[in-house]
């Protein structure tokens, strides 16, 4: 463990630790305040002088949100906001020194909160001046944050490092409804970091015993047959996986300490979207604090990610379980927002692609899922209907389980290659077979699998 890990997962368990004082404060100014205040002496800790990014981006949008129409106030801050990801990244270009390590995650979760802080506030205006009064508006319109507002929101000490994404609606209610103050949340936090010691220890014993940096010397190609360089993913992707979970799960503690997010069960919150229905409960929880004793309440909207990720057989349904803010602020604010319909899934993979860098092994991973599924789907289609084999059809799902998880191992090693030297030197070194396989086995056994519904199917007509 290196040392920026080290002074990562410290501020994570001070701001744990803070999450006790935090919700003692009544007043809400403040507690903005102390938020705000520790916010940003996390984000100093991290990113020592480069703190100026952060700032610069979100004093852009303080001026932006005072200043600016609706029109093009989210078109202004989608514009500089990526483009400004750009310039952070080649930093060295311009002379000055690039920051990486967590400096980029900080960046990387306050473009997501500023831009769609802005989105949020244009649908408010907008909204008000059609005197739309659905239920689900009122609820979600936001008022025009001042100046200040906007930094209270960008430096709140929870989420600051790693996320989860919330909404700017979300931010509001930590202050403005009393569910959290009301609700228990002791057996909740339990639970959802009651594992990381284990992934810890996972990570900590992979790491020793298969250290990522031997993918980097000669001695890994020239030494090691070509069924260990494949099978090397396997503790890598161990590795990468519980290095993520170990740091988004505490995050989310640190969410949960603060009482952010929390809202009766009633409403169905949705990751990052919070509420979903049942909006009046929250309205009266805000105004008569007896509205709220006979609720459940869960903290679901700052929710990143579920071990199914892991455990789902195919790809396709993996990937809703993992990162899921993330996928909501895409859905949200790229999917269905872009022009174009037809465009529209190859929109949020080249934005979701670019706000994770511009490293090769990001583009050689985020490119190769789409392709894989068109393949995946087509297979899963054919053993769905393939109800006749009873026997046979769970060993398939057993067999393409194994393979959905060592074709994931695989991506995740690009992701932590990084440069397009070194992935192409490992693919070069295992003659792309990960690829030969995922496309050519799935496309065999497709139409293997349709080939025998076709025979089974001809058998039937003629029994007939």
């Amino acid at each position: 463990m290196d040392w920026d890990d080290i002074v990562y997962l410290s501020l994570l368990f001070i701001s744990l630790g803070f999450g006790k004082v935090f919700r003692q404060i009544r007043d809400p100014a403040a507690k903005k305040w102390s938020s705000t205040i520790l916010g940003f002496f996390v984000a100093l800790a991290v990113s020592g002088n480069a703190i100026w990014h952060s700032f610069v981006l979100t004093l852009f949008h303080a001026v932006l949100v005072t200043a600016a129409g609706p029109k093009i106030m989210h078109v202004v801050s989608f514009t500089f906001s990526f483009a400004y990801l750009f310039f952070f990244r080649f930093t060295p270009w311009f002379g000055l020194q690039y920051p990486g390590g967590h400096t980029n995650l900080i960046q990387m979760i306050l473009t997501l909160k500023l831009v769609g802080m802005t989105f949020e506030l244009k649908d408010s205006i907008e909204g008000n001046v059609k005197r739309k009064t659905d239920p689900e508006f009122l609820f979600k319109r936001v008022p025009p944050p001042s100046f200040v507002d906007v930094f209270h929101y960008a430096y709140c000490y929870a989420g600051i490092i790693t996320g989860p994404y919330f909404s700017y609606r979300t931010f509001l209610d930590m202050y403005e409804t009393p569910f959290a103050r009301k609700t228990p949340y002791k057996d909740e936090l339990i639970r959802r970091l009651r594992v990381v010691p284990l992934l810890g220890a996972i990570h900590l014993a992979s790491n020793y015993i298969w250290p990522f940096d031997y993918v980097f010397t000669d001695a890994f190609y020239n030494e090691c047959s070509v069924l260990y360089r494949i099978w090397y993913t396997v503790p890598a992707f161990l590795q990468f996986r519980s290095r993520i979970y170990i740091g988004l799960r505490l995050s989310e503690g640190v969410c949960i300490m603060a009482g952010l997010g929390c809202y009766p069960v009633s409403t169905e919150p949705k990751p990052a979207r919070g509420p979903t229905k049942e909006f009046h409960a929250i309205k009266s929880g805000a105004e008569d604090n007896r509205a709220v004793a006979g609720e459940q309440c869960n903290y679901v909207t700052v929710y990143s990610l579920e071990f199914m990720a892991d455990f789902e057989r195919w790809v396709r349904p993996s990937m809703k379980h993992w990162n899921m803010s993330v996928q909501y602020w895409l859905a949200a604010f790229v999917y269905h927002r872009f022009p174009i319909k037809a465009y529209r899934i190859l929109a949020v993979f080249v934005v979701s692609a670019y706000w994770h860098g511009f490293y090769a092994g990001y583009y050689i991973t985020l490119c190769s899922v789409p392709m894989y599924l068109v393949f995946e789907d087509k297979i899963y289609k054919q053993m769905k209907d393939w109800e006749y084999n009873p026997t046979l059809l769970p060993a398939l799902q057993v067999i393409a389980y194994v393979y959905k998880i060592s074709l994931m191992g695989y991506w995740a090693f690009y992701f932590r290659l990084l440069s397009f030297e070194a992935s192409w030197r490992y693919t070069c070194s295992v003659y792309f077979l990960p690829y030969i396989i995922s496309l050519g086995g799935a496309h065999l056994v497709g139409l293997a699998l349709a080939k025998t519904q076709r025979c089974v199917s001809g058998g039937s007509n003629i029994q007939g």
